[in-house]
């Protein structure tokens, strides 16, 4: 349970594999910052085809008569991770950061590839898929406030200050799109790669 958003365990109906199912909750569930957020979240990872990000399965809104969420909710369903989050395994001996690292790093790469800029990189984004997962492995999420960037051109335009503060590259502070790109994840990632290894925020 989030300030936003509530996520919930259940079985997919047709394969009977365990998701995981996000839903807004509260008066988030019917402000258009949040809603944006979770149609940006769902087309960002439908880009995408990569075993280090987690995969969203369907969308869609609550029906009438679902205890405890209000009808007409919207929902996406992903994959379930069992073993929680990056951040739940404290600081890493450096065989593990690196391999954690580099996992990140590939997953980076594939969505660096085709336009999108993660920009929320932090442990509690990681999620970690046990072997009783569909797809074991260090999963990248919570593309909320992903965007999609040519950085081969750009604007003078502003976008709106959008992040983890402690994980933010110089670039977000200023909120200018033109400035935005790979580099971007890479700041936020060494950042994350610093909190782990030390224990110590940047």
């Amino acid at each position: 349970q989030g300030g936003m958003a509530a996520v919930w365990r259940a079985i997919h109906p047709e394969t009977r594999t365990r998701v995981a199912i996000k839903v807004l909750t509260g008066e988030a569930s019917h402000a258009d910052g949040p809603m944006r957020a979770l149609r940006r979240e769902a087309r960002a990872v439908a880009r995408l085809d990569h075993p280090g990000v987690i995969r969203i399965l369907d969308t869609g809104t609550v029906p009438d008569g679902v205890p405890d969420l209000p009808a007409g909710s919207p929902w996406l369903a992903m994959e379930h991770a069992s073993g929680g989050t990056l951040s739940s395994l404290g600081t890493l001996p450096w065989p593990d950061l690196r391999s954690v690292l580099l996992g990140i790093l590939d997953a980076l790469a594939h969505a660096h590839a085709r336009g999108l800029v993660h920009r929320d990189l932090k442990p509690g984004n990681v999620l970690l898929c046990s072997e009783r997962d569909s797809r074991p492995g260090l999963k990248l999420s919570d593309f909320g406030i992903a965007t999609v960037v040519d950085w081969h051109v750009r604007t003078g335009s502003l976008a709106v200050v959008a992040g983890t503060l402690h994980y933010m590259a110089p670039e977000q502070l200023t909120a200018s799109w033109r400035d935005y790109g790979p580099w971007t994840d890479l700041y936020g990632l060494g950042c994350m790669g610093w909190k782990l290894a030390t224990g110590r925020l940047p």
